[in-house]
């Protein structure tokens, strides 16, 4: 376990948070996700994402008001095509959802794989999602996170941790 953000620290304006790690992939995939992320359980699965391709893990935290997912859609993509990529996922976005305000695409290259992201305020649902995308193995990955709009302070900095902490399998 790690620890993201301690509250007792001096200066330290974030909740507590630990981190644990997770693998995907039959182990080709790395990354820390907060502690009290968990499997959604069936009936939550259908209910929030009722429709047939929906992503192969599909996490949220213990109060139910955090969902995490990561699909794997098998589409080639190298590490250096990633901001295109995250500018083509941004534009699909914004054509399907039109309502709803977005971030630019950024591509964040602080760890080991860089990771292309955006945000998706849904105003109407009092929410934020934050999409990314990375490349594991050449393959494309789509990472999303919802959060309460409320807990945009904490949800922006702890993605920054969990796209710090993604890796891939040596060798």
């Amino acid at each position: 376990m790690k620890i993201w953000f301690d509250k007792e620290t001096e200066g330290c304006v974030q909740d507590f948070v630990r981190a644990v790690s997770w693998e995907w992939q039959a182990g080709d995939i790395y990354m820390e996700l907060p502690e009290d992320f968990q499997e959604m359980p069936k009936e939550r699965r259908e209910e929030y994402y009722p429709y047939e391709n929906r992503p192969e893990t599909i996490l949220e935290n213990r109060g139910g008001t955090v969902q995490f997912t990561l699909q794997f859609p098998g589409q080639e993509m190298k590490a250096e095509e990633t901001r295109t990529a995250a500018e083509k996922v941004h534009e699909l976005t914004e054509d399907a959802f039109p309502k709803y305000e977005m971030s630019p695409a950024y591509l964040y290259e602080e760890g080991q794989v860089p990771v292309g992201w955006f945000t998706v305020r849904m105003e109407d649902r009092e929410s934020e999602h934050i999409k990314a995308v990375f490349s594991a193995r050449g393959k494309m990955v789509l990472l999303t996170m919802t959060y309460p709009e409320n807990e945009t302070m904490k949800w922006r900095p702890v993605s920054r941790c969990i796209f710090a902490s993604i890796r891939e399998k040596e060798g």
